[in-house]
């Protein structure tokens, strides 16, 4: 039996209602992707800010832990001052060590040579002062010596000296010259002499007399003067 004309609209109908429902989903797929487009913009957008956010501040961070961390700066004056202050300190230094070691070694000299010509002139006389590796040498002559032996007692009495020796004591026997004393004559007649050829003529004696001294010779050891009070210890 050949189908009706009611037989093909039916299938038509049922052709055109199978495609519908195909159509209609293609339509929420895209609906849902855009609405999850729409959704994850939002969510890219905020995790852009708050990842160049972070950064920013983890920039700042490390900045300001440079900052804390790192020596604060120097005032150029007060590095020059503070330079200069440190080769000053160092020049006193130096210069007070030069001072104890010149103070150690120092020598009242005007002392000590008063002291050693502190002597009675009428009984002894000093000839000669030179220094040696210990201290000093002295030498001289005295007329007894007891009198050098006087002396060598006031030298270590003085302390001035750590050590005063008598190095030798020698007795001489010198000739001095012995001037006569003055005669008023009485005034005579001027006579000329007769010169005889080849005459010797017999030189006038001149009267010396011996007598006894004494050469000494005596060592003294030096004191160091201190650097407190100046004395000699």
């Amino acid at each position: 039996m050949p189908p009706t004309d009611v037989d093909l609209e039916n299938e038509e109908e049922l052709q055109d209602g199978e495609e519908a429902p195909a159509g209609g989903s293609k339509i929420v797929i895209w609906l849902v992707i855009l609405g999850l487009a729409i959704l994850f913009l939002p969510l890219y957008v905020i995790a852009t800010t708050v990842k160049t956010t972070n950064e920013k501040l983890t920039s700042d961070i490390e900045h300001i832990q440079a900052t804390l961390t790192a020596p604060p700066p120097v005032n150029p004056v007060y590095e020059t001052l503070s330079a200069q202050y440190l080769d000053v300190q160092n020049q006193s230094k130096t210069l007070g060590s030069i001072q104890s070691t010149l103070l150690a070694g120092h020598i009242n000299w005007p002392t000590i040579m008063a002291m050693i010509g502190a002597y009675d002139t009428n009984q002894m006389k000093v000839n000669t002062v030179s220094q040696i590796e210990t201290g000093l040498r002295i030498t001289g002559r005295a007329q007894q010596e007891i009198v050098a032996m006087s002396y060598a007692d006031m030298l270590r009495n003085s302390g001035l000296f750590d050590l005063v020796a008598v190095e030798s004591i020698t007795l001489q026997s010198i000739m001095i010259t012995v001037t006569p004393e003055n005669t008023t004559a009485a005034p005579t007649a001027i006579t000329q002499a007769t010169l005889v050829p080849n005459q010797q003529i017999t030189p006038t004696p001149v009267p010396t007399m011996e007598i006894k001294v004494t050469d000494f010779i005596i060592s003294v050891t030096i004191k160091k003067e201190t650097a407190t009070d100046g004395r000699s210890t």
